[in-house]
């Protein structure tokens, strides 16, 4: 009876914890304005531009020198996609876009506002999401037997409301990243492939939307090593059939319109520009020059991994200094450009939700230490969260520079570390006290 109710206690406990949750989020979705600028418009152009039969295409720039360059595969197609899904349900007016300005080829500077869809719907999405995130931490927790913890797990992400009033990719991506650890740690066993299969798919949503989430592959070698049998191996396979369908469509897409095999191209010119200093617009216009037309985007990717290559033939110590300064950056709280944005211009018009937001920022500085000390000691009580965080801090500065920003789907998992470690004080304080009791004791003995 006292299991049961305590039991009850804690199911009760985490369902306030999660209206307490859902109703923050919902106070900054309803007090946000989305502005269409940079990354979230890039996605909103593919949406929208599929949904007007235009195509899956993005064909404008905010910077004047590259007006006319058209991409296709600048972004993973899966956040687009998931954009263009909940417009067409909840409604999208193709006239209206395309007559608005943000559907014309111009410098985009000047902040754009919707036209033709409602962008509270994807809003509301990431509250939903970022609800399965918070739950599968409980999951963690409580598979681990951190009955507890599972509590303090929560406690600890119910403030994690960075990206949940900004439509870019990471709500999303951080959900499929952390289900996943979710679902392969808890149906470890390779023993249904239905089971194997929803891991497929989560992998394969999760790659589509960030292809860094190959980070997570090691999970899936972990488990077949463990077995070892063609039937483990069977499993692997079924695994793998999302993410490879998913790959051979980008392969197929790029080879039909560039002849050439690639899953996104903005690879070579987020790197060189961010990681090797090239100025991206100035050397686009050399490309440009050379080529005497608008240069496709394979083109523009195959010639920046070129000065990638190049910089790095010179002097490989840039190359070695590039990697350790991109992994270094990743632990950076500075805040990235996105949410400086959101907090001058997306909460203009509620000063109250900007500073709530600005003040639960600094939540970081309490996550962040205990998540990391957590990890330390307790890397091996959630084993492939830990495979997945140390994969992670080895391929992700190779492929870009290091913020917040990229760092996100670790930081959403520090809560599972941090609940670990203060989980663990009682009965750190407990072996004190009995340590210098029994050193009392034998103190007196001593004496005496």
């Amino acid at each position: 009876m006292t299991i049961e109710r305590t039991t009850l206690k804690l199911a009760i406990l985490h369902a306030i914890i999660l209206v307490i949750a859902i109703c923050l989020r919902l106070y900054f979705v309803n007090n946000i304005t989305w502005i269409a600028r940079s990354d979230t418009r890039d996605f909103h152009e593919y949406a929208l531009n599929l949904l007007s039969g235009k195509g899956f295409l993005c064909d404008w720039h905010e910077h004047p020198a590259w007006q006319g360059f058209v991409s296709r595969q600048v972004h993973a197609p899966g956040y687009p996609l998931l954009l263009a899904a909940i417009y067409k349900i909840t409604g999208f007016n193709k006239d209206v876009y395309l007559n608005s300005p943000m559907a014309r080829q111009v410098p985009a500077r000047a902040p754009l506002i919707a036209a033709g869809f409602n962008p509270i719907y994807p809003l509301y999405f990431n509250i939903l999401l970022d609800a399965i995130s918070m739950i599968c931490l409980v999951l963690l927790c409580r598979h681990r037997g951190l009955y507890k913890e599972s509590v303090i797990a929560q406690l600890l992400y119910l403030p994690f409301v960075f990206w949940t009033p900004i439509l870019i990719a990471e709500t999303a991506f951080i959900t499929c990243f952390i289900s996943f650890i979710t679902i392969c740690s808890i149906y470890e066993e390779l023993s249904s492939y239905l089971l194997s299969f929803m891991k497929g798919l989560i992998l394969g949503a999760a790659f589509m939307i960030k292809p860094i989430a190959v980070t997570l592959i090691p999970i899936v070698l972990v488990q077949f090593l463990k077995v070892r049998t063609l039937k483990a191996m069977l499993h692997g396979v079924v695994i793998a059939v999302p993410i490879a369908l998913v790959v051979l469509f980008m392969f197929y897409r790029s080879y039909t319109y560039y002849g050439e095999y690639f899953y996104i191209s903005t690879g070579g010119q987020h790197l060189a520009d961010n990681s090797f200093s090239v100025d991206k617009n100035s050397e686009y216009v050399a490309l440009a020059n050379k080529l005497g037309r608008v240069p496709n985007e394979s083109e523009v990717n195959t010639y920046f991994y070129g000065r990638v290559r190049q910089i790095i033939a010179e002097d490989p110590w840039v190359g070695i200094k590039a990697y350790f300064r991109n992994m270094i950056g990743l632990f950076s709280l500075k805040p990235p450009w996105n949410m400086q944005w959101i907090w001058n211009a997306g909460f203009f018009y509620s000063e109250s939700a900007r500073n709530l937001h600005m003040m639960l920022f600094n939540w970081n500085y309490l996550i962040y230490p205990l998540g990391i000390i957590g990890f330390i000691i307790y890397f091996r009580m959630f084993p492939y969260a830990s495979i997945a965080i140390m994969s992670f801090l080895v391929i992700q500065p190779a492929s870009g520079y290091g913020t917040y920003r990229y760092f996100a789907p670790i930081a959403a998992l520090f809560p599972l570390y941090g609940a670990a470690l203060i989980g663990k004080i009682p009965a750190w304080m407990a072996i004190q006290r009995t340590a210098q009791a029994r050193s009392g004791e034998i103190l007196h003995a001593t004496n005496n």
